[in-house]
This record gives structure tokens, sequence and C-alpha cells, in this order.
């Protein structure tokens, strides 16, 4: 029960006492700036949360009352006040996006048989959607003043890793080969040099034997074709860490800047703790319905006319700059890049799996609407470091939100008037 700025000047002509008798009879529990949180909201958010299995719900003093749960409605109602006033919004489509989500998330195919089962469990569909409200209200507000602003460099990910060798040990080794140009001595500035190690890099792209180039133009060791043996990581300098991990075997890296020239690394082999997975070169044509007014049948039937006319002759690239839904790919022409196992739903990666190089798709339904995908290659990949790498990042970030949530919530919960109307000593 929202008290509107209209009701306050009426409230005022009532006596006190007459407000906390209405307050009680509504079951409000406490008030919180300009509004209420009444005994109902607060049920059907401890059914969402017992729904969802959070095992840590007891009863406190005042019958049904759980402090922390009730404390926790308090700091989201804080939240969701200074979204709105910030002028953050949700719209219904983005509501519907989460909904259809959280439904197939439980094996649910259609919103509206999850939401009859919520109801069969004492949770209406009004609350549910309030409850996601709230939360995608309180997602924006924390991605607009905290997450924006949480920066992490390359070298911060580094030093991360390095300081923490028993969390992100690897045992990976790599038999490598290596070019070296000179920026020191009579071989010239650092500006020839990076000239030099260019235009080997063009002849080694052009089919130039590795072992060849560095006998006609290395300025290190170019015996036995600049053969380094097998390396561990630690016996690694770090600025060849980062271009190794991210390569294949028989590739060769981009030119590498030391203090004293250019270094191009050619991976022979590799050993150690690997994960390679099977990668997919994709892309796809997204109908949403609800983006284009459209009913579920119609925007299947759409799909179906728009593999029809791919199919006919039409170019893929152009029908998703037309059709596609997706704001993200559809200027790319569909582009997905580079898909790994989990990048994408389930359902989407057994449609992939099942579909040979340069095939459309039939229309294949997720909670975004129905898709239309392409395979243009596949290749194996070792993805051990970009694991590795995406951890250390996630932990870096998590640290620095943490910290800057916590002062930014501070600040604004201060500022908040709360009265809690109940007891909850326990």
């Amino acid at each position: 029960m929202r008290i509107k700025n209209w009701m306050l000047s009426v409230l005022t002509l009532l006596s006190i006492g007459f407000m906390e008798l209405s307050l009680a009879l509504d079951g409000t529990l406490a008030i919180v700036n300009d509004d209420v949180l009444i005994r109902s909201e607060y049920e059907a958010r401890y059914k969402y949360e017992s729904l969802l299995g959070n095992d840590q719900l007891e009863q406190g003093a005042d019958a049904s009352i759980n402090r922390d749960l009730l404390n926790h409605l308090i700091d989201e109602m804080v939240q969701v006040q200074f979204a709105i006033r910030r002028g953050v919004y949700v719209r219904n489509s983005e509501i519907n996006d989460l909904v259809r989500n959280i439904a197939w998330d439980n094996n649910y195919r259609d919103a509206d048989r999850f939401y009859a089962y919520l109801s069969e469990q004492g949770l209406r569909k009004a609350q549910f959607r309030r409850i996601i409200e709230k939360q995608l209200l309180i997602r924006k507000i924390i991605e607009i003043d905290i997450s924006s602003e949480v920066e992490i460099s390359d070298e911060e990910i580094d030093y991360h890793i390095q300081a923490h060798p028993d969390v992100y040990k690897t045992n990976n080794s790599f038999e490598l080969s290596h070019l070296f140009v000179s920026s020191e001595g009579e071989t010239g500035s650092d500006i020839e040099a990076n000239e030099r190690v260019e235009l080997i890099r063009k002849k080694l792209d052009q089919g130039m034997p590795f072992n060849e180039a560095v006998k006609q133009y290395s300025d290190g060791d170019s015996e036995e074709g600049g053969y380094m043996g097998w390396r561990t990581m630690d016996e690694l300098p770090d600025i060849f860490i980062q271009p190794l991990t991210a390569m294949r075997l028989g590739e060769v890296t981009e030119p590498i800047k030391a203090p004293n020239g250019f270094f191009l690394l050619k991976i022979l082999d590799k050993q150690g703790d690997q994960k390679v997975v099977t990668q997919y070169s994709l892309r796809h044509v997204l109908i949403r319905p609800e983006m284009k007014g459209l009913t579920d049948d119609e925007a299947l039937e759409l799909a179906l006319d728009i593999m029809a006319q791919i199919n006919s002759g039409e170019e893929f690239s152009s029908m998703a700059r037309l059709h596609s839904d997706d704001p993200v790919s559809a200027p790319e022409g569909g582009s997905l890049g580079w898909i790994s196992p989990g990048d994408v739903l389930p359902v989407i990666e057994e449609a992939v799996h099942k579909l040979e190089f340069n095939m459309v798709s039939d229309p294949v339904k997720s909670p975004y609407g129905y898709h239309l995908f392409e395979v243009l290659d596949s290749r194996e990949q070792d993805i051990s470091q970009k694991l590795l790498r995406d951890r250390a990042y996630n932990e870096l970030f998590n640290r620095k939100s943490r910290d800057l949530f916590a002062t930014w919530f501070s600040q604004i919960r201060e500022s908040a008037y709360i009265d809690i109307l109940i007891d909850t000593e326990i």
C-alpha cells in the first residue's frame, strides 16, 4: 500500500492515534519514508523465498515475522525508492523477459503455466511480478551507480593471479620457437623494429615457414629455427603468458613488445591443465513477439517466412539486419561470434549441434522468442586460461563492487526514515 503525495495533506488532518490504528488494521509492519510494508507483501515475499529453497527462514517473535527477511525487505524498499527518485523505471517487457527466464529455468516453457504453479503454491501473479519489478529496479540502479564505476585492467588481473598462486595455479607448459627483432644498437629504434616485425609477420601470414623467417630476420639465436624447447608458465616472462594462453597449436603470436625489441612466438605443442572445447561461429535472427506486437503463433509464422526467404537465396546477414530483434547482433548481420559450451541456453546448444555448416535451422523457441541459426565454422579451442582470467576478473569485480555498494547503501539508508512497528526480537 503506497501513501501517495496527494493523500498526505488529508492524513495530516487526522489524529496521530487514528493513523496508528489504521496502520495496525492494515497489518503494517514498517514505515519506510512515505511508503509502508504491509503483512500481505511480507507474506508474499516469504512464500517466494521458500519456493527458492531459502532454508534460512525461521519464525520470529511476532508469530510469523522473520527478522532477517523483514530487514532485507526494508533495505530493498530503500533502494527501490532511491531508484525511482533517480528516474529509473522498468518496462513490462523487461518483467516478462525475466519471468520467462525463471519459468524456463524451472522447466516451464509457458509463462502462464508457471504463474498457475505459483498460484497453487500461494503466490499470486501480481505479487510475483511486483517482486520481479523491484529486483529489476535495484539491479538497474546498482548498474548505474556501482557496476559502471568498477574498472579492472589486464594488469590488475595479472597481478591478482600472480599474488595468489595457490588459488590460480596451472600446470601448463609450452614447446616454443621464437623470432626476435632488436630495437637496440645498429638495428635501430622501436619504430624501425616495429616496422620490421610487422613485415615479418605479414610474410608468415603469406605462408613463409617460421624457421626460414628466423634464419633470415631474427636478431636472436637463429640456430634450429629459434627453438626454445619446453617451458613452464613459471619459466616464461610475464609478457609472454597472456598472448600464449590465447593461441592454438601451430599459431604465431602477434608481436610482443619487450624493453629491447619485439618477439614472435610459435606454439609447437602444449601440455597441462587444458580445457579444450568445440566452439561454433554462429549467427542468428531473433523474432521477439512483444517487440513486433505479434502473438506467439504469428511470430513463429514470421520466423518460418524468413527461413524460407533465406533458403531461397536471400542473404542471412541482410535478413538479420532487417528483421532481428537482437539489438547487439542485428547490426552485425546476426553474428554472435565464437560460442563455447555453456554460453547459450541448452535448447540452443542442442539445435546448433545438429546443424551442418551454412544450413539454416528450423525456428528454435527460447524465453526470448524464436531464433533462426546458422553455423559458419567450428574449432577446437583451449579455454583454460580464459576461464582462469574470468575467475580472477570476477573476484576483483565482486570485491570492488562490495566496497562501493557498502558505502553507497549506507548513505541512502542513513537518510531514510524507517520505523519498524512490530517487535522483531528473537
